[in-house]
């Protein structure tokens, strides 16, 4: 089985635009994805051509969520077994695990002290069972990648916003629960995706730490404050 874990980073960077968190970025995030997967015998790619426009017309929330709407784009042209996708405001951990085989679609859920879970169970009547996952991170096979990217492709051709939530992470979510009752997906366990800035209620061993939004960022400015060395910092605090 051939397994893709790939990346965006378009301009200073994807998730954040900062000079100093854009370094971070680049000198310990990205590289310990890529020390992951060649430690693991995946191939590695990191896509920095912005291609929304190849199909549309900037619909989204603002510039930034079209960018990272790129993530979906580019699923079209992956011919790979195993695909996954991971926000470059991530890093992994030394010893993280293997990547699960997974038959389908594979996310993890954000906090559920997070507003999204609220916001888009009532907004849709979902139930108090819904989980929001993140698309941060995810891992699919070719089948449902293309069915993905051709999902994502198709709402921008039409400018069919998101709601409640016009990003990125909210029409995952649209197509994971409302675009084909038919589609089989499986929420894993945050190990996979975890947000201590986020989530501390309970301190885990993660494999994959996901420094998402502002507070991410905050939260990463703060170690970089306590420790000039970022990885042996998050190692030792996680390990």
């Amino acid at each position: 089985m051939k397994t893709l874990i790939y990346q965006i980073n378009i301009g200073k960077g994807t998730q954040w635009e900062a000079d100093k968190l854009t370094n971070i970025i680049n000198k310990y995030c990205i590289p310990s994805v890529k020390n992951y997967a060649k430690k693991n015998n995946y191939d590695y790619r990191i896509y920095k051509e912005d291609i929304f426009e190849n199909f549309g017309k900037n619909f989204l929330l603002n510039k930034g969520t079209a960018l990272s709407f790129n993530k979906y784009l580019y699923l079209k042209y992956l011919a790979y077994d195993q695909i996954v996708y991971l926000d470059t405001d991530v890093y992994i951990c030394r010893n993280a695990e293997k990547l699960p085989i997974v038959i389908n679609f594979s996310g993890v859920a954000e906090p559920e002290k997070f507003e999204t879970h609220k916001l888009f169970s009532n907004f849709y009547s979902l139930g108090n069972d819904f989980k929001y996952i993140n698309s941060g991170f995810f891992i699919t096979n070719k089948m449902d990648a293309l069915k993905l990217g051709n999902y994502m492709i198709d709402r921008i051709k039409n400018k069919k916003k998101g709601k409640p939530k016009n990003t990125d992470n909210g029409l995952l979510n649209e197509f994971l629960y409302l675009s084909d009752k038919n589609f089989k997906f499986k929420i894993l366990d945050k190990k996979w995706n975890y947000m201590p800035h986020l989530d501390n209620s309970q301190k885990i061993k993660p494999n994959i730490i996901h420094f998402a939004g502002g507070q991410g960022s905050n939260y990463l400015i703060n170690i970089s404050k306590k420790s000039e060395n970022i990885n042996e910092y998050l190692e030792n605090e996680y390990s």
